[in-house]
């Protein structure tokens, strides 16, 4: 299953071209990030939210709910995927506010996009 890029692209209020260029790639991540906004309330009352993309589409784009680190970047990386983009995840850890020597758990999923043609995208 892959999330329905017509709603999505509603949902964000965007209606750029759907080539993968750097340029798509900067006009959708911008988009997205004033399109659905970042929110956990779903894992500060005790639910695990899901990241099946289903119900990721049900919740951030027909819901019009925001959702954590997870839940956006795996929606995101579903709609660059499906424009051509190369996606890598990674897991990081928060290091704010961390004693020195201090590991923490790997709580946050970060994306790394391949720009077809060369090049990564923000971030990169």
């Amino acid at each position: 299953m892959s999330v329905d890029l017509d709603k999505y692209f509603a949902r964000i209020g965007w209606d750029g071209g759907r080539a993968p260029t750097l340029d798509t790639l900067r006009s959708l991540q911008h988009a997205h990030v004033l399109g659905i906004p970042f929110e956990n309330i779903d894992v500060v009352v005790g639910t695990v939210p899901s990241l099946d993309l289903t119900d990721l589409e049900a919740k951030l784009v027909a819901g019009s709910r925001g959702g954590y680190c997870f839940e956006q970047n795996t929606l995101f990386a579903d709609v660059l995927e499906q424009l051509g983009y190369g996606v890598t995840r990674y897991t990081g850890r928060v290091r704010v506010g961390a004693r020195p020597g201090e590991i923490r758990p790997r709580t946050h999923l970060v994306l790394g996009i391949e720009v077809p043609g060369g090049g990564e995208g923000p971030g990169g």
